[in-house]
């Protein structure tokens, strides 16, 4: 019996039968001798595990571990509006000493309307003959000097009030104030018809105003005087005289 290399497929280059003394049909797989053709390549996988000591550890970010323990505790704060005489005190001082906005915070105190209300009050709004006040929009935002109203916040913010007369007093020195601001900005006088606007006739921005009302909450001790102290004292203490320029 011959056997030849064909019988062992074509990447078999070459068996080697350890025949001995033996006969082919005597032989044993253990003495077959398995050479492949130089055409057959072993390939590796490609994902073959590297060597422990080959391997390449990244760094890996630091994992966040969440607690339900609910929302962050917030320390609470007792909030004590100003009474009554504090606010009357405020009117009374900002008058005095001459604040271009002292008109708003007398209607804020008198009438209790909202910011933005105040803000897009129209002087067409204002009867101060009748000393009424109707609150018809309210300012959203100023984008590049240019108001944009909106409705009020709800059905019953649709209302008309009444004013006391510190309010209209106020209001007519305010007007009186708005008339000489308006004659001296001449064409540079932007006509919104807004009852509260700066010295060019534009809307005022609302942290402009809260920068304001608290400049004038925190004013100097000698302005902080009623109106009947102030007309009965038209010159300042000298202990109060350095902090009132």
């Amino acid at each position: 019996m011959d056997v030849s290399a064909d019988q062992f497929g074509p990447d078999v280059d070459q068996v080697t039968l350890g025949l001995g003394a033996e006969r082919a049909p005597k032989i044993r797989p253990g003495q077959l001798v398995h050479r492949p053709s130089p055409r057959y390549i072993e390939v590796p996988p490609p994902y073959s595990a590297r060597p422990a000591d080959c391997r390449v550890s990244k760094p890996q970010p630091p994992r966040l571990s969440f607690r339900r323990s609910g929302p962050p505790a917030v320390p609470q704060h007792d909030v004590q509006p100003p009474g009554p005489p504090e606010l009357a005190a405020l009117v009374d001082r900002s008058s005095a000493a001459g604040d271009r906005l002292a008109a708003l915070w007398a209607l804020a105190v008198h009438t209790g309307c909202r910011q933005g209300e105040l803000l897009g009050l129209n002087w067409a709004d204002v009867d101060l003959d009748n000393g009424a006040l109707t609150v018809r929009r309210t300012l959203i935002r100023v984008r590049a000097c240019v108001p944009q109203f909106g409705d009020p916040k709800s059905a019953t913010s649709r209302r008309t009030l009444s004013l006391s007369d510190e309010a209209v007093a106020a209001l007519r020195a305010h007007r009186v104030r708005q008339n000489e601001e308006r004659l001296a900005a001449g064409q540079s006088w932007a006509d919104y018809g807004l009852v509260f606007a700066t010295h060019l006739g534009t809307p005022l921005l609302q942290r402009n105003v809260i920068r304001d009302f608290k400049a004038a909450w925190r004013a100097p001790a000698c302005l902080r005087r009623s109106a009947s102290t102030t007309c009965a004292m038209p010159t300042p203490p000298s202990c109060c005289a350095p902090a009132c320029p």
